[in-house]
């Protein structure tokens, strides 16, 4: 353990996401009346302080599930509910950029994954039924209203997901979405779709990484590996029971955003 970020920084018990670009680490979680509403800055990623966002529009005490590198300069995103909050000089200031609404111009639910790739931004969207909302980069207040999509019970709160050269892919046990992400253009592709088929043997999708070329691999329960090489169209099953361990977190090897 490099560094404790709870014991340094003011947010107790979890961390939800963290991200890295030019030279800088921030780190998201639980925000807490007590403990304090704090985005966590680092940049060495050992020695952490807690940036306090208590005064942004909108901030509630509840979890914060995504904080992403917009891939220039200094910066980066967090959501929070169904509003996005932006910096643009690493994580020192913060500033209410957008709140997502719905058709009916009302709140479509909480943010639980948020992603850049393809000069974009999606974000997954915690409600029953699910949507993908998405915005082009060069301007981040105009977003589509969303893209909804087909899931089953549960899925809001036990979706792993990820982005990668311009496709956004979720998982849920052994069913999945993918879309290509274009701006505020969502084209669905598949829709609850089984990984391979009802009766597969592999354990539930625990997380999921793309290279931005086409291959993605995702990791189960169980410790079995599936891959697929045309950008989530397809998928095989590479190894199984590795290590007789779960696998819950997977990344490439590449600078996000890709």
């Amino acid at each position: 353990v490099v560094s404790n970020l709870s014991n340094n920084t003011g947010i107790p018990c979890r961390i939800f996401d963290i991200a890295w670009g030019n030279d800088v680490w921030l780190a998201i979680g639980q925000m807490s009346s007590s403990k304090g509403n704090n985005v966590l800055r680092s940049t060495d990623g050992a020695a952490w302080t807690a940036v306090d966002v208590s005064g942004l529009s909108g901030m509630a005490n509840t979890g914060c599930y995504g904080i992403v590198y917009s891939g220039s300069g200094s910066t980066f995103y967090f959501a929070q509910q169904n509003r996005i909050y932006k910096t643009t000089d690493g994580g020192a200031n913060w500033s209410l950029q957008h709140t997502l609404l719905n058709a009916s111009n009302a709140d479509p639910g909480d943010i639980r994954g948020l992603f850049i790739t393809n000069n974009s931004m999606v974000a997954w969207i915690d409600a029953n039924p699910a949507f993908i909302y998405s915005c082009s980069l060069s301007d981040d207040t105009d977003w589509n209203t969303g893209t909804q999509v087909s899931t089953g019970a549960n899925v809001n709160t036990n979706t792993r997901m990820n982005a990668a050269g311009g496709r956004f892919i979720a998982t849920y046990g052994i069913r999945y979405w993918a879309a290509d992400i274009n701006g505020k253009t969502i084209t669905l592709e598949h829709n609850y779709a089984f990984v391979t088929d009802a009766n597969a043997s592999f354990g539930n999708v625990e997380c999921v990484a793309g290279d931005g070329k086409g291959k993605w691999v995702a990791g189960c329960l169980t410790g079995d590996v599936l891959e697929s090489t045309d950008d989530g169209d397809s998928w095989s099953v590479r190894a199984t029971n590795v290590g007789s361990k779960n696998v819950e977190h997977i990344t490439s090897d590449l600078v996000k955003p890709i």
